[in-house]
């Protein structure tokens, strides 16, 4: 590659952080009472849906990037957004924050009394390349907000992840990040977070990190407490006594390295859980070789299946189930939310958060959006509007203008859509994309694929 190459390639990929940061999908919340409500936050917005996420309203935005979010268990309007700077509460869904205490503390993770909702825990800690923070912990409130007490003090470098007992409020645990100050990765409370033993998942391992805790529904016999260390995700039928290692094991070997980010579990079976992971290039060079796989256990983590056949390769950042009927939403980054409703077989892209689409309403006027990311390597996401029922195609072509493939050739209805492009055989280089309405529009547009 020549130095004006190299030049370019760099000013590409400046120009678009900033556009992928704020389609970037930090946080959602599924309000447990009534499940058709979701939050998520996309960079510093609030969006909301109050049916299952067929449409979304753009609420304002939190002053600060959230790290983490949860909703109050007796009112779906009170919100508490754990940021980069503190933590802020929200009591009207999603408009209006009030700054609530911890400030300069990088919050990671919120976890709320099931019967006390005033009654919160949180952990703190430099989150990726947040600037460092004195304010590492895990804290407590029992007035909503308004007074924090430090219920665990000892020298930490970040609390990952808070989970509450599904049987009972007064049983919390916390998985931390040791980098070489402990020689654990897990801690228990038994008494509301008056006092907290320590353990590990693995003894022999020296990963000793836990990022994300999750406990199955206590409407199942025997709830299941899941961890994630390092590679590996791991399960307790004891509350967190004893651990066993699950056999998560995916198909990359060095210089790859897939991580698990997150799980999370069926409400109706302890035994049908997901895991989504990322995967990362552990040696130069590393641009393009980081995204996301999604994958599926239905008996306890003896045996998973990839289930992310239609899902963009690239960074699943979180995820919920609603409780009902198991649908599973995830969210992305760049920017949008999947939702599955069949245990993961198929996903739909139930909105591409972007602040040029106007989600809530029937589109002003025919347009086709750039795609993104772009560059890309190896799948994009695709947007356009149509403002009446019409006859769409969208059609990929390379630079010689030969027709590569047809992405839609249908009839729709009125709205903005969104289309995965995976060019996973296809060499490196410019493409246009093409669209086109019967007789009203027809628009195109250039992405640039590097491997």
């Amino acid at each position: 590659m020549n130095f004006t190459l190299f030049l370019s390639v760099i000013c590409i990929l400046i120009t678009n952080s900033y556009v992928f940061s704020q389609n970037y999908i930090r946080c959602l919340a599924i309000a447990k009472t009534n499940p058709d409500i979701i939050y998520a936050v996309s960079g510093k917005e609030i969006f909301k849906t109050t049916n299952a996420g067929i449409s979304w309203i753009n609420k304002g935005n939190v002053p600060y990037f959230a790290n983490a979010m949860n909703i109050s268990p007796s009112n779906t309007e009170v919100i508490y957004a754990g940021t980069e700077n503190g933590m802020y509460k929200c009591e009207d869904g999603g408009v209006t924050w009030q700054e609530k205490g911890l400030r300069d503390a990088v919050i990671n993770t919120i976890a709320i009394d099931p019967s006390n909702p005033d009654i919160l825990y949180v952990g703190t800690g430099k989150f990726g390349l947040q600037p460092d923070t004195e304010i590492t912990g895990i804290f407590k409130t029992t007035d909503g907000g308004d007074g924090w007490e430090e219920i665990y003090s000892e020298k930490l470098d970040k609390v990952w992840t808070l989970c509450i007992d599904s049987d009972s409020s007064s049983i919390i645990y916390a998985g931390l990040a040791e980098i070489g100050i402990h020689e654990y990765g897990f801690l228990k409370s038994t008494n509301y977070g008056d006092s907290w033993t320590s353990g590990d998942f693995n003894p022999s391992s020296s990963a000793n990190e836990v990022e994300y805790l999750i406990m199955s529904s206590s409407n199942i016999n025997q709830p299941v407490l899941y961890g994630t260390e390092s590679n590996e995700i791991y399960k307790s039928t004891d509350k967190g006594e004893n651990w066993t290692r699950t056999k998560y094991n995916t198909p990359f070997e060095f210089p790859y390295r897939s991580t698990p980010r997150f799980v999370a579990v069926d409400h109706d079976s302890s035994n049908h859980i997901y895991a989504g992971t990322y995967l990362t290039r552990t040696t130069w060079p590393v641009v393009g070789d980081w995204h996301s796989e999604f994958y599926k256990s239905t008996d306890s983590g003896e045996n998973w299946i990839q289930k992310d056949d239609n899902l963009p390769e690239v960074s699943i950042t979180c995820a919920v189930i609603d409780p009902r009927n198991g649908h599973i939403y995830v969210g992305m980054n760049p920017g949008g939310i999947f939702k599955s409703q069949d245990g993961a077989d198929s996903w739909d892209l139930v909105v591409g958060v972007d602040e040029k689409i106007n989600i809530s309403n029937v589109p002003k006027q025919f347009l086709l959006f750039q795609n993104y990311p772009n560059p890309f390597n190896p799948s994009t996401i695709i947007h356009y509007s149509i403002t009446s029922s019409e006859f769409v195609s969208l059609k990929i072509y390379d630079l010689l203008g030969r027709e590569i493939r047809t992405l839609v050739n249908e009839y729709k209805r009125p709205g903005s859509y969104s289309v995965i492009f995976k060019a996973n055989q296809l060499p490196s280089g410019v493409y246009f994309y093409r669209l086109n309405v019967e007789n009203k529009y027809t628009a195109s547009k250039k992405m640039l694929l590097m491997r």
